[in-house]
């Protein structure tokens, strides 16, 4: 991967879904094409999503250059120029036991995700029929009618049914309302709230809806952003242009050299950003990694 010009190394890492995206399955070509000008200019490319990994290789397809990949919101951090995970963040089983005993009573989908190293297995404790139709929705979201039977595997109970010893990440989905409530609860339970990460988001692709990420206490975007950066690095912090569109971005965003924040983000968001940009329906981000390319040029007279 290339690292930098001599005045500065430069490291643009981006959220996903409401950043870069307009659909769930692949970029704009507009969008490829800024992320191969930005590569050939010397930026280092790294992706930091909530999606688990085979879902997220599927939107980067059209992306040829060579990027990092952070999954479920930081609990592995895959190479493209090594094809290997190079970063894992794992939670012991034994903590589903307690998950599922704060979600057991409310209307919502509770899933646990085995990780890129363990084949991106999903594991769904079966849904109430009052949410049943959004899991229908959520299901042809995130997997394919080929891929379903490989990769969902629906239970009666996650704490007593999932096979491996550690999980990647924990997700609650449905109603807003509805997982608003459980969020409240694992973030104020005494051993989950402080022992993992618990973060409440909007559903990307319909704000009727939101979900909570579970994911280990190391696993936020902004924390594996800097393990990354002291690892790949050697501690020498790039110029970092990072962008994102919600609660789950907000610690990756604050790391930035130049901030970007999506205009449809929550407006508590909004005076985080160097650069508010339109939303990506708008491809409101070219304009904004443009302005971060210009910024960066400016910090480099500022050295010369």
């Amino acid at each position: 991967m290339v690292l930098g010009e001599k005045c500065m190394k430069k490291l643009m890492v981006t959220d996903i879904d409401g950043t870069i995206t307009v659909g769930t399955k692949s970029l704009e070509p507009e969008v490829c094409e800024a992320i191969h000008r930005l590569y050939k200019n010397n930026w280092d490319i790294f992706f930091i999503t909530g999606r688990f990994f085979s879902y997220a290789r599927e939107i980067l397809s059209d992306i040829k250059v060579p990027y990092l990949l952070g999954c479920q919101n930081g609990a592995s951090v895959w190479s493209s120029l090594e094809n290997r995970v190079i970063l894992s963040n794992m939670i012991e089983a034994s903590y589903l036991e307690l998950i599922e005993s704060v979600v057991y009573s409310h209307p919502v989908i509770f899933t646990a995700g085995s990780g890129a190293e363990r084949k991106d297995k999903y594991y769904r404790k079966r849904s109430p029929d009052s949410i049943a139709e959004f899991a229908k929705i959520v299901e042809k979201t995130y997997f394919s009618e080929k891929d379903v039977d490989n990769h969902l595997f629906e239970v009666d109970s996650l704490s007593k049914e999932y096979p491996f010893s550690h999980f990647a990440a924990a997700k609650v989905m449905g109603k807003k309302e509805d997982v608003e409530k459980v969020y409240n609860e694992l973030f104020d339970h005494p051993v989950i709230g402080k022992e993992l990460m618990v973060t409440l988001i909007r559903w990307p692709f319909d704000h009727r809806y939101a979900l909570v990420h579970i994911t280990h206490g190391s696993a936020s975007k902004g924390k594996v952003l800097d393990t990354v950066v002291e690892n790949l690095y050697e501690g020498k912090k790039p110029f970092i242009m990072s962008s994102g569109d919600d609660a789950n971005d907000i610690d990756l965003i604050d790391r930035g050299d130049f901030k970007i924040v999506m205009s449809s983000a929550p407006a508590h968001m909004h005076s985080q950003a160097d650069f508010l940009a339109p939303p990506a329906s708008s491809l409101g981000i070219l304009a904004a990694w443009e302005e971060g390319e210009a910024r960066y040029a400016e910090r480099c007279k500022e050295t010369v």
